[in-house]
């Protein structure tokens, strides 16, 4: 897998999560375009499983990226639902990228996140 294969894959799975809604306010996110937007991302995305060292899980624990909604409320996208074959190959990817960079797996996907949302929002990637 390459960087754009990565983001590709991630966006067709994250997009299956929309519409949206925040539990508190009620608003709805009806595309993932509409809520990267309208909401202000909150730390780094977050692999548990890479945190945790098992690069080929049987059960993933998954992955997350939270965003704060207009009212305060945070808001979460996770890996639930992806294909077993999609969460290995991106952590393989993911293992492989971050000793290429010397970087850690947080920062990686951080990248990985604002080259999602350029895509989505209609910038360069």
């Amino acid at each position: 897998m390459n960087d754009h294969e990565v983001v590709d894959t991630i966006i067709a799975h994250i997009s299956k999560k929309f519409p949206k809604k925040c539990e508190n306010c009620g608003r709805v996110y009806a595309t993932i375009k509409q809520y990267l937007q309208d909401t202000v991302h909150t730390g780094k995305p977050i692999s548990y499983d890479a945190e945790v060292g098992d690069w080929n899980p049987t059960s993933p624990i998954g992955s997350i990226a939270m965003s704060n909604c207009n009212c305060g409320s945070t808001l979460a996208i996770d890996s639930r639902g992806m294909s077993l074959i999609d969460v290995w190959q991106l952590l393989r990817w993911a293992r492989k990228e971050t000793r290429a960079r010397n970087l850690e797996i947080k920062d990686l996907m951080e990248d990985i996140r604002n080259k999602i949302d350029a895509k989505i929002l209609g910038g360069d990637v």
